[in-house]
């Protein structure tokens, strides 16, 4: 905001103080951007920012005439700004009256259709949350301030009160939001959980690998599987990504030419296979050693 502190009040007063200047210079003439009058103000000279209204009068009639400003004000930033601008003012009249009108500006344009607001073709958007009505801080965002911050509360607390994955039976607090935070109960949900199991059977592949000198690289089960159109390499049936090994149709990741026999782990010689394919008709053998599947 401006620091309009020692600006005239007035136009009036604004006019007299360019009077008592008989010859003012060129550049220290400029013209209001609300009543377009001629007012004195010298510039800086460690700035090069001169103000574009005579008086706080003119001021104060921008800022409620101009949409841009406007949707500003209704803004979680703006509301901040103005309560910050109404404690510096020590609880003026003035301030408080004008506080008293914008809130009843702002319930009357909250109550009109969104087609007959007084911003443009595109009014800015209020808050999605069910009986809330705050105007967002920016357009693209779909809740206020207030609603994101209790909705990242709900996701914090969505586990409270639930038992610890580690089997110890005692409930999970906000902080803890899988265990109950004993290391020991840490060391069995890491044991237990599908993905640190498909982590570590990533790391055993490629460990044996490494103990065969072999070619390693990072390679993805689910690329493989977007490549086959979700369908077995060997069978060319459908694989259920619900189901998890050792059910028949659970998703793995074969090697066509085994580790055991000098095989790579890279995305040339490997495939995504169901489990019923990979460890019981497949096995340890080579991709043009297992019977013909049908």
């Amino acid at each position: 905001m401006p620091q309009i502190a020692n600006w005239p009040k007035t136009r009036a007063e604004a006019q007299a103080i360019l009077q008592s200047h008989p010859n003012p210079p060129h550049d220290t003439t400029h013209t209001c951007k609300v009543c377009n009058d001629l007012f004195y103000c010298e510039r800086h000279p460690q700035s090069h920012r001169v103000r574009s209204f005579c008086s706080r009068q003119c001021y104060y009639r921008h800022q409620d005439t101009n949409p841009g400003f406007q949707r500003y004000r209704q803004t979680d930033r703006g509301k901040a700004m103005r309560r910050r601008v109404m404690y510096k003012s020590q609880a003026r009249p003035e301030a408080i009256a004008r506080l008293a009108q914008y809130q009843r500006w702002q319930k009357l344009v909250l109550t009109l259709d969104r087609s007959q607001r007084p911003f443009d073709n595109t009014p800015w958007p209020t808050c999605t949350t069910d009986g809330c009505h705050n105007i967002n801080s920016r357009r693209n965002f779909t809740k206020c301030t207030q609603c994101t911050w209790q909705a990242a509360l709900k996701r914090a607390w969505r586990n409270a009160g639930k038992l610890c994955k580690g089997g110890c039976g005692k409930q999970v607090t906000r902080y803890q939001q899988l265990t109950c935070g004993n290391p020991e109960c840490m060391k069995i949900y890491l044991r237990e959980s599908p993905r640190h199991k498909a982590i570590r059977r990533k790391n055993h592949q490629r460990r044996r690998a490494r103990e065969r000198i072999a070619f390693v690289e990072d390679v993805e089960v689910m690329l493989h599987f977007q490549w086959q159109k979700g369908r077995c390499y060997h069978c060319n049936r459908k694989i259920d990504l619900t189901k998890s090994a050792p059910h028949p149709k659970s998703l793995t990741l074969d090697h066509l030419v085994p580790l055991a026999l000098g095989g790579d782990h890279s995305y040339a010689n490997t495939a995504a296979s169901c489990w019923d394919c990979t460890c019981s008709i497949k096995g340890d053998r080579a991709i043009g050693e297992q019977l013909k599947l049908v």
